[in-house]
């Protein structure tokens, strides 16, 4: 589907003119295998993927790179970016799309609300052994059931690295590596998301997300079981596992917080260095914090490098009722007590 003078460009990571849809026909023609050889790709145009499709390519070498002057996705609901997402005006529900050893990066179209791959509306969808680089969110995730991130790398994303929220449910994240900070003033708020509340800030259900055995590192906040807060609209985030997971040097906030939901369990992370609390239940605002959550065999480590005298190693806030807290190691001198209820 490429011209000879569009395969070099490719391969050189140079302007071609129509790249994108050249890439767009080779889907359209009904394959449902699509190799990405080794190259850059510079992407002008949303690439839309069909259900039981695999997109796969060589890990580190296959790249998609976004232009400075990719246009907004109008199918979906709000102002957003995305080199890759999955066909159509997201009101049918598509399954098993698969996605494989890509690259996909941002720098170049570094704005609001862009990410590098977002699936909506999707079940079975799995994202395994890529990476993702700039923009707001790296691998996102919405309206989503039984799908997976893992085993990938997400650097230098203003919001999340993996983002999954509005009401998704069953979503496995595992093994992926975590950089937040380029180390000349960009940092990601949250390593790790989840939350409730739908894109246009309404009221919404995130449940059931895994998130184990993740890397997370120099984020402001390593993982957030959010339900989320916009004006009276509050959405909840319940019966989640972190587990399993490292998480260093949270540079503004906690190791892991949760809000606004329930049902929890944070079960057995090496938490090193933040600014905050190493484990914070806290709701935002005035909505209250999870409950009836489980904080066991956690070890936290120069928790509060903040110094500020309001920050404990595992802080539970906002009328939190029915946790159960047991097993966990805190070592450091910069908090004030290891567990306190407020």
């Amino acid at each position: 589907y490429m011209t000879p003078a569009q395969v070099t460009s490719y391969l050189n990571g140079t302007e071609a003119v129509g790249v994108s849809a050249a890439i767009q026909k080779c889907i359209d023609s009904g394959a449902k295998h699509i190799y990405s050889p080794p190259g850059t790709a510079l992407i002008d145009a949303t690439i839309v993927l069909d259900s039981k499709t695999t997109l796969f390519g060589v890990r580190g070498a296959s790249i998609w790179k976004a232009k400075a002057t990719l246009p907004a996705h109008t199918p979906f609901p709000d102002i957003a970016y995305f080199i890759l997402t999955n066909r159509g005006n997201y009101s049918a529900k598509m399954t098993e799309i698969n996605v494989k050893a890509m690259s996909f990066d941002m720098t170049d179209r570094d704005v609001s609300n862009a990410h590098c791959v977002h699936f909506r509306n999707v079940e079975d969808t799995h994202i395994e052994e890529s990476s993702s680089t700039y923009g707001d969110d790296g691998f996102c995730l919405t309206l989503a059931t039984n799908c997976s991130v893992s085993d990938c790398t997400g650097k230098f994303h203003a919001n999340a690295a993996i983002d999954v929220y509005e009401s998704s449910s069953f979503v496995l994240v595992t093994g992926n590596v975590v950089t937040g900070s380029n180390g000349a003033g960009r940092d990601s708020l949250s390593g790790i998301l989840a939350t409730g509340l739908t894109t246009l800030l309404a009221a919404g259900t995130t449940n059931f997300v895994r998130i184990i055995d993740n890397k997370i590192s120099d984020c402001r906040l390593g993982v957030w079981l959010q339900g989320g807060v916009f004006g009276a609209q509050v959405g909840s985030c319940e019966y989640c596992v972190v587990q399993g997971n490292q998480i260093y040097n949270s540079t503004s906030f906690s190791g892991i917080r949760m809000s606004e939901g329930k049902g929890h369990v944070i079960d057995g992370n090496i938490i090193n260095g933040t600014w905050q609390s190493g484990i914070q239940n806290q709701g935002e605002n005035a909505a209250g914090a999870a409950i009836n959550v489980v904080i066991t065999d956690n070890t936290i480590n120069l928790a509060n490098q903040s110094a500020n005298v309001g920050n404990d190693a595992i802080q539970i806030d906002n009328g939190a009722s029915g946790c159960s807290i047991a097993d966990n190691i805190v070592t450091g001198s910069l908090h004030k007590y290891a567990l306190s209820f407020r």
